[in-house]
């Protein structure tokens, strides 16, 4: 079953679920926003497309889910309540590779940024488009002909998992398209 939740019982989305037969979830993402009807948004179109997604209100709730049992994919407002955006990237970034996605409107341009260079993969657009999101979450299914996880051309090496590009040993951040030619 897909569903999509929220971590206060209060406030919760709803869940979201495929019809009788559906298969099971392709992946997770782990959304902090603090807008409910754009996280409502995002779950929608997310579970259209077999994806479960867990929306947490702030950045110290996120901590928690994700340390309990990381996502597929983090998707960040730039401005988040509590801890903020960039701090939330570093301490994810510290313990796993999963993409980590900043969502962000030109008002917030410094904030995504920070993120980024705290390591976070690429920003996209708030509210969000799922088809930004989605090649990050599928992008581990394994798919015949779909070609090697790493691609590595002279000094360059292209880590298609964990959406992340270096340059003799430096990261690089590229947006997703950018990514998508580099491995075409």
């Amino acid at each position: 079953s897909i569903e999509a939740r929220h971590t206060e019982g209060a406030a919760k989305l709803g869940e979201h679920r495929a019809g009788a037969g559906a298969a099971p979830s392709r992946g997770v993402i782990v959304l902090v926003d603090t807008d409910p009807q754009i996280a409502a948004g995002l779950s929608e179109q997310a579970a259209q497309i077999g994806i479960s997604t867990l929306w947490c209100r702030d950045g110290a709730d996120a901590l928690l889910h994700i340390g309990a049992e990381p996502p597929d994919v983090l998707v960040l407002a730039a401005h988040t309540d509590i801890i903020n955006a960039a701090q939330i990237t570093a301490a994810v970034r510290g313990r796993w590779q999963l993409p980590i996605l900043i969502g962000a409107a030109p008002a917030t341009d410094l904030i995504a940024r920070k993120a980024l260079a705290a390591g976070a993969s690429a920003v996209i657009t708030r509210p969000y488009d799922i088809n930004a999101i989605s090649p990050f979450v599928l992008g581990s299914e394994e798919q015949p002909g779909s070609g090697p996880a790493v691609y590595i051309a002279g000094p360059i090496q292209v880590d298609r998992r964990g959406h992340e590009t270096r340059v003799r040993g430096r990261d690089v951040q590229l947006t997703v398209r950018e990514l998508e030619l580099l491995v075409s």
